[in-house]
C-alpha cells in the first residue's frame, strides 16, 4: 500500500508511522473506543490500553486519568464525536459506543474538551498527539469538530498533519437530509511543545 492510500484509522495510523510521528520505541496509551481496531497494521511495543467500556486493566473514563503529568510518548484520542440524538438510531451506533440516551452536542463537546485537556496532560513534551474528528449534522446545522484542535494548541501541541479516513454511513431511516454527506473522518498529528509550560 503507497503512502496516502488509507480507508481506515489503521492505515492511518501506518502512515503516521512511517512519517516518523510514531516510532517502536514509543510508549502509548489508547484513548480510542473498543478493541484497538487501530493497530491492525503497526502496533506500538509498549502500549497502555485503557477503555470504559471493553475489558481491560484500565477502564478510566478520558476526562479524568490517573497518569501523571508527561507520562506517554504518544497518545490518541478519539472521543465519541457523532451526536446522540436519541441515540441508537444507525446499526454501529452501539460499536463506536454512542448507542445511549439524548445528551445535548453542547454537553458532549464539553466532554470532548475535558479529555483533549486530560490527553495533552499526560503527553511528553516532544510526543505526538493524535486528535481524530469528524463534522457532524444535527438537522440543517454542521457542527465543526475540526475546532477541537484549538484546545491542544492553546495546551502547547503543533498541529503538523491533517490525514483523512474515508468511509461512509448511509442515512438513517426516515431522516431527511439537507446537507451533504460527508464522507471522511479527519486525523488530525500533534506534537506536544519540547519547553513544557503546564498550567
Amino acid at each position: 500500500m503507497a503512502l496516502g492510500e488509507r480507508r481506515t484509522n489503521a492505515q492511518a495510523i501506518l502512515d503516521i508511522y512511517r512519517l516518523g510521528y510514531l516510532t517502536d520505541s514509543m510508549h502509548v496509551v489508547d484513548l480510542t473506543f473498543g478493541r484497538g481496531s487501530w493497530w491492525k497494521l503497526w502496533a506500538p511495543v509498549h502500549f497502555t490500553a485503557n477503555d470504559l467500556y471493553e475489558p481491560c486493566a484500565n477502564q478510566y473514563d478520558y476526562a479524568c486519568l490517573p497518569w501523571s503529568n508527561s507520562k506517554f510518548d504518544a497518545v490518541p484520542f478519539d472521543p465519541p464525536y457523532k451526536l446522540k440524538g436519541t441515540g441508537g438510531s444507525h446499526e454501529s451506533d452501539k460499536l463506536y459506543g454512542v448507542a445511549t440516551p439524548y445528551e445535548h452536542w453542547t454537553a458532549m463537546f464539553r466532554e470532548i474538551h475535558e479529555g483533549i485537556d486530560e490527553a495533552c496532560r499526560v503527553l511528553k513534551p516532544g510526543g505526538t498527539l493524535l486528535l481524530k474528528t469528524m463534522d457532524q449534522v444535527s438537522g440543517a446545522d454542521i457542527r465543526w469538530t475540526g475546532g477541537f484542535v484549538r484546545p491542544a494548541e492553546r495546551l502547547g501541541c503543533q498541529h503538523v498533519m491533517n490525514l483523512h479516513v474515508s468511509g461512509y454511513r448511509r442515512q438513517p431511516e426516515g431522516k431527511t437530509q439537507r446537507r451533504p454527506r460527508q464522507d471522511f473522518s479527519t486525523m488530525h498529528v500533534l506534537v506536544k511543545e519540547l519547553v513544557e509550560e503546564w498550567r
